[in-house]
């Protein structure tokens, strides 16, 4: 959360009940906020241990998934729980138009599905985490008495539909060999029941929705696999409807087994008459067409069973597709103050102060570009990334902001909108060559993005439709030791005979551990306190 708070002092492994204030004590932010969030935490906790992972309010149950009629999918409004967590759909929406949510349809499963089924799984989940709401997002949070300051900020619970195509849902390669002879035999079969001029046994219904949503009797069936991000909804391959078309022309053959003839109890037997030559009437035989097209049905039938077979011995679409997210991010850094730069002097708080910044800061370390170490790039900011302002249009290499305060030339910023915010992703970095009253002027050499072939006008590009589009600040700089890289500073990490700390600014240090995988918007926090000369309770 990037709003201006002196510290985050909120952890469940402390398992604090309750913040107590003292009389003549001052009262900060921190107290605040780790009372709301120790109540928040108890709620949550207490909600999962009494509902379970997932579960739905039995009178107004929602995400109930279903055919829009058009071979796409609407979502119920009503309410869901998540891990302890509320989400609630105030009315019926689609898919495509999800209230914090903007699917792209170049490459979202569910556009591709309607338009040109696959033979993969599509696999649907929930994905539900918290949003930090400033006055940026919403206009209302501001309080018009004080002349519009954002007095505090909101949280947010955004949940949102997703779709993830399982390109390994098919089994091994052994298994798909063995898949693909016996659908090479079941080619072969049904081509030899055309020629035959017999009907092919009916396909599955091709809308989207139909071939491949499960039909579930309640809400709470929707999710099958719960975890700390959210809850699951498989959709899993769609299966053959098990009914063959009336072959023409067949007639079944007559009972081979005679009808029995009751006998009186005390009627004996008749004898033969040995002069009576008995009559024998030919069998009838069957039709050599009707025979053939009987026996391909059967090996269809048998095909149909193996095919089957190799589908149960598939793990469920829930479990690849949970294996298929992203896991939760292992990436450690550590912190410290540099302990060779130790200062001293009359204007110095402390003789051996080390930490030398002027004011007390909160440090945001953010990763920018995700992926390993030698791809990922992070930025920081000493203020936790809260010196931002709303983005109003551009004229030429002129950004125009509703206010410039807080930026200065040099300055790296980063361009984004809800759309970045609500998919994950970063927004493009510019250096500020000048700013003014109202306007924030961009070098056009120093307009970064890790998107190929972008073009300056269309990076600074800005439309209504962007969505609550803003400016942040920054506080990475590029010097003769640190390099920056589109904008961003590298992760080098430590080895197990080489340390790598990287310099922040007044004696700050970050060190990433080796073997981390680092997410688009993962982030550290570092207090630095001016009169410890330290940084606060670090690890």
């Amino acid at each position: 959360m990037k709003s201006d708070f002196s510290r985050n002092t909120f952890n469940p492994l402390n398992h604090f009940s309750r913040v107590l204030q003292q009389q003549g004590r001052v009262t900060l932010d921190a107290d605040g906020n780790e009372q709301v969030s120790i109540l928040l935490h108890y709620l949550q906790t207490l909600a999962k241990d009494l509902i379970g992972p997932h579960a739905a309010p039995r009178d107004n149950a929602g995400f109930l998934l279903s055919d829009d009629g058009n071979g796409g999918i609407n979502i119920s409004p009503g309410r869901y729980y998540v891990d302890g967590i509320l989400i609630e759909n105030n009315e019926l929406c689609s898919y495509q138009q999800q209230p914090d949510f903007m699917p792209n349809d170049e490459d979202d499963p569910v556009a591709h599905e309607k338009a040109a089924p696959g033979i993969e799984p599509v696999w649907l989940y929930l994905d539900v985490w918290e949003r930090h709401i400033t006055q940026l997002e919403n206009d209302a949070i501001r309080e018009k008495a004080l002349n519009g300051i954002d007095t505090c900020h909101r949280s947010k619970v955004v949940w949102q539909l997703k779709a993830k195509r399982l390109s390994n849902a098919n089994g091994t390669p052994d298994q798909l060999a063995q898949r693909a002879a016996l659908m090479a035999q079941k080619a072969e079969l049904e081509k030899q029941l055309k020629d035959l001029g017999a009907a092919i046994p009916a396909d599955a219904p091709q809308s989207f929705v139909a071939r491949n949503l499960r039909a579930v009797a309640d809400t709470a069936a929707l999710a099958n696999v719960a975890d700390s991000s959210g809850i699951s909804v498989s959709i899993p391959r769609a299966t053959p409807s098990p009914g063959f078309s009336t072959i023409p022309g067949i007639t079944p053959a007559p009972s081979r087994v005679p009808t029995p003839t009751a006998t009186p109890t005390n009627t004996p037997a008749p004898t033969a008459t040995p002069t009576a030559t008995p009559t024998v009437t030919p069998e009838p035989t069957q039709d050599p067409k009707a025979k053939k097209i009987a026996e391909i049905m059967a090996m269809l039938e048998a095909i149909k069973q193996e095919l089957a077979a190799l589908d149960a011995a598939l793990p469920s679409v829930c479990e690849l597709g949970m294996q298929s997210l992203y896991p939760i991010s292992a990436a450690k850094m550590a912190a410290r103050i540099n302990p060779g730069k130790q200062e001293s002097g009359p204007c110095i708080i402390a003789p051996a102060a080390q930490y030398r910044g002027a004011e007390n800061h909160l440090y945001r370390v953010e990763i920018h570009r995700g992926g390993v170490a030698g791809e990922a790039t992070f930025k920081w900011s000493r203020e936790n990334g809260s010196v931002a302002t709303q983005w109003l249009g551009t004229e030429g290499n002129g950004i125009v902001v509703a206010s410039a305060r807080g930026f200065a030339a040099g300055d790296w910023v980063e361009l984004t909108h809800d759309a970045n915010d609500l998919n994950g992703r970063s927004g493009v970095l510019a250096k500020l060559a000048k700013v003014e009253a109202g306007l924030l002027t961009v070098d056009p050499d120093n307009i970064k993005t890790d998107a190929k072939d972008a073009k300056v006008g269309e990076l600074l590009a800005w439309n209504a439709q962007l969505g609550h589009a803003k400016v942040r600040r920054w506080d990475q700089s590029e010097n003769d030791v640190q390099k920056l890289s589109n904008g961003a500073v590298p992760i080098v990490e430590a080895l197990e005979n080489k340390t790598a700390w990287i310099d922040l600014e007044d004696g700050v240090q970050v060190q990433f551990n080796a073997g981390g995988y680092y997410q688009v918007g993962d982030y550290w926090l570092v207090a630095a306190r001016v009169g410890s000369s330290e940084i606060d309770n670090w690890p």
